[in-house]
């Protein structure tokens, strides 16, 4: 057995003296404690067996632990545990060793909780939920949760020495009690995890349809005829080999057809068949795995088309009867984000591994279709920050997920205030919104959507940190940050729903009118920052802004119609006349995205279901055209948005 991995390995260490502890009583010390890694899985979740010896005796017990996600700046490491109960430990990234300041910290995010309560269940920090586990810490009596936990702030304010219980390589941690809610990212990887659905209609299902080639066409498609053809080949060959091994083993060996077949199919499906006949000697089972490999290996891009074409019909189906839950998944996303504006506040790192399942779901997963009955908890609140009108929000954590996460996630209040000037609020909340069109696109294909643009975060952390200090060096390296960062996430936000667009395209549902009215609102609120900055460019040249109130309430057309009367009438190498082309040139731009975003929002307004490819384009566009202006692109044509691209009803204008 392997030892404890070196990055959880105070982790290990701390919850071994707890076994240690919790088996010989305070102040006795063990023989000797050891924990050995048992098993690690895909999602990195390892178990471990402790062994603690004493007295000539051996206990043993076992715990998990598993990293939860990853991400940049200064945030905490996270990390579920189960050790009797199910728990979340955050690591701060600079060690707290102030019991004051470990409070101080504690409180904060005990306000957030405050503020999201009752319509948002949260996860967050408590004493109680490790305290609880030292046996002459626990409470002989069953106390409310508030009242445990002054109980046991005040203990370790007068015992100083307790704290330790608190502490994992000498730094005070934060232990959350997760109780046995769902992470969300389970939920979607169990809604996606194909492997074995695979495999079982390998071994249900094509063997119904390898007897009738109609049956076959029926299940998998006319187009893959060819595919049930090279299919009877390989079985054929492997028909021959069984024969040949037959005869070998002499005619005291019966075995009927249709066992051969069955036996085909478990190969077929990567598997050994399970031949618990004692009539058929040992030596045949090996011989018959071998002969059946090397059937398999001979016609290895055969057999990989019929897994695709199976994997294909699988995923499909898989689709169809996830399609209820995914609509309600969705819904409850957008649900999130109302109830997070409602309230001024921004989590900023929204994602699957900070989400768990506001209900208790046991086996009746069917109840993920009705948004109505279940919402989203939130696990970790460390990033999070209010917005309120009127006061200036305090400098949240500078940190986020990179899947998950934006340019402004990285900079300063200071910064964002003034690349964004009274748009601070609006930038929070946007970085919710960011992370909500990943978070629906994991739902729908069980693929994340920006992992090519995830890997410009630590870029940009690097360029932030050997950049210049003064305020403008620092805005012109945003600008050129933000310019590549939002290329990039634009052409994969492309790329990554053209492979899922028929699936996208099929998926419709009924927005609730409160969150069709929040995402009409943000049209809106985007139409009259669009008209301000139109203002804020006429000023710029004096020709234009006589005609002020004209261009204001002109459309996209007329403003074509004026660039292209000012053109004929001025000489091409006026210096003035381009200067004044270009403001023209980028109000034509703005007027375009006004019409669209009036077409948008009569969409959304409207009755009828919205489709997902509109939806995650949408919010996509929101996020993009909030936090970064056009004019910060340096090459043409300027990027534009997804949904401003394939949703915009009238022409793209020139530059």
């Amino acid at each position: 057995m392997a030892k404890p991995h070196e990055d959880i390995k105070p982790i290990i260490e701390f919850f071994l003296d707890l076994y240690v502890l919790q088996t010989l009583g305070a102040g006795k010390e063990a023989d000797s404690a050891k924990a050995y890694r048992v098993s690690e899985d895909s999602s990195k979740t390892s178990v471990y067996e402790f062994r603690v010896k004493s007295n000539g005796r051996e206990k043993n017990r076992r715990m998990s632990v598993q990293p939860i996600g990853e991400q940049v700046g200064s945030k905490s490491a996270c990390y579920k545990v189960i050790y009797d109960d199910p728990l979340v430990i955050k690591i701060p990234p600079t060690p707290i060793t102030d019991f004051s300041e470990y409070l101080k910290s504690i409180r904060r995010e005990h306000r957030i909780v405050n503020r999201l309560s009752p319509e948002i269940a949260c996860v967050f920090p408590r004493l109680e939920a490790i305290l609880k586990m030292v046996p002459f810490l626990k409470f002989s009596d069953e106390r409310p949760p508030e009242e445990a936990e002054d109980a046991y702030i005040n203990q370790l304010t007068r015992r100083p020495g307790l704290q330790q219980y608190l502490k994992i390589g000498g730094s005070f941690v934060f232990f959350m009690n997760l109780s046995d809610h769902m992470f969300f990212n389970q939920v979607v990887e169990s809604m996606h995890r194909l492997r074995d659905r695979v495999r079982n209609d390998i071994l249900k299902n094509l063997p119904e349809a390898f007897e009738d080639p109609n049956a076959f066409e029926a299940l998998y498609g006319e187009e893959n005829y060819p595919v049930y053809l090279e299919l009877r080949k390989i079985f054929s060959e492997y028909e021959n080999e069984a024969r040949l091994l037959a005869e070998k083993y002499g005619k005291n060996l019966s075995i009927p057809e249709y066992r051969w077949k069955e036996w085909f199919f478990f190969f077929l499906a990567g598997l050994q068949p399970d031949i618990q006949t004692s009539a058929i000697p040992e030596n045949f089972r090996s011989e018959l795995n071998s002969r059946a490999g090397l059937v398999i290996s001979k016609n290895k891009q055969s057999v990989q088309k019929i897994y695709f074409t199976v994997h294909k019909q699988v995923k499909q189906k898989n689709f169809e009867s996830n399609r209820a839950r995914i609509k309600g998944i969705i819904i409850n996303v957008l649900e999130l984000l109302f109830q997070l504006k409602e309230r001024n506040l921004a989590l900023r790192d929204l994602k699957p591994d900070n989400m768990y399942i506001d209900r208790h779901l046991d086996a009746a997963d069917h109840i993920l279709a009705n948004p109505e009955v279940y919402g989203f908890g939130l696990i970790d609140l460390e990033t999070a920050v209010c917005f309120d009108p009127g006061r200036p929000p305090g400098q949240p954590l500078l940190a986020g997920t990179p899947a998950y996460a934006t340019p402004s996630h990285l900079f300063s209040n200071k910064l964002l205030e003034a690349l964004y000037p009274g748009q601070l609020g609006r930038i929070f909340y946007m970085q919710d919104w960011y992370a909500a069109v990943g978070i629906m696109f994991n739902v729908i294909t069980g693929r994340l959507l920006f992992p090519k643009t995830a890997r410009l975060m630590p870029e940009i952390m690097r360029a932030k940190k050997h950049g210049p200090k003064d305020i403008t060096g620092q805005m012109s390296i945003y600008k050129t940050i933000s310019a590549r960062f939002w290329e990039t996430a634009i052409n994969e936000f492309k790329e990554n729903t053209r492979v899922f667009a028929g699936r996208l395209s099929a998926l419709e549902m009924e927005l609730p009118v409160h969150l069709k009215e929040l995402l009409r609102k943000e049209t809106k609120k985007e139409h009259k920052l669009i008209k301000t900055h139109i203002g804020f460019l006429l000023k710029k040249s004096p020709e234009m802004n006589r005609q002020r109130d004209q261009i204001l309430g002109a459309s996209h057309a007329a403003v074509a119609g004026i660039i292209k009367r000012h053109r004929s009438k001025q000489p091409a190498s006026a210096g003035q006349s381009n200067a004044t082309a270009q403001i023209l040139s980028l109000i034509a731009r703005h007027k375009y995205r006004q019409e669209h975003l009036h077409h948008a929002g009569n969409r959304l307004s409207g009755p009828g279901q919205a489709g997902a490819d509109f939806l995650l384009s949408f919010v996509f566009d929101r996020a993009f055209y909030a936090m970064h202006h056009q004019e910060w692109f340096k090459k043409q044509p300027w990027p534009i948005g997804p949904c401003l691209e394939k949703y915009g009803k009238i022409q793209q204008p020139s530059t």
